[in-house]
């Protein structure tokens, strides 16, 4: 995209610009710099997959809420049939059965 190609121009910078960070981080504090090193790799790729997991998550949760909301919508725009027919229960049953399942 466009935006994508205008930030394309810093990755040659800013790729050079952590390389030489780790070098000197590295040269100066010796084993530790190294083990700080790992430590900010790990902690990004647990980020990385923690954030996966919510996401995936969501995911579920908004699935499980729009199944009871499309219910309470149905359940609101057809009150004078289910009223007359006498369904209220069976749309209770449904909707609470959503309900706990959100």
């Amino acid at each position: 995209s466009d935006e994508a190609s205008r930030y394309l121009c810093l990755l040659p910078m800013s790729s050079s610009g952590l390389v030489g960070g780790c070098v000197l981080l590295v040269l100066s504090l010796g084993w530790a710099g190294v083990i700080g090193i790992a430590a900010m790799v790990l902690a990004t790729c647990l980020n990385f997959e923690l954030a996966r997991r919510i996401k995936a998550t969501e995911r579920l949760e908004m699935r499980a809420a729009d199944r009871r909301l499309g219910l309470l919508r149905l359940v609101i725009g057809d009150i004078k049939p289910i009223k007359l027919l006498s369904w209220e229960e069976q749309y209770m049953d449904a909707i609470d059965t959503a309900r706990r399942v959100e």
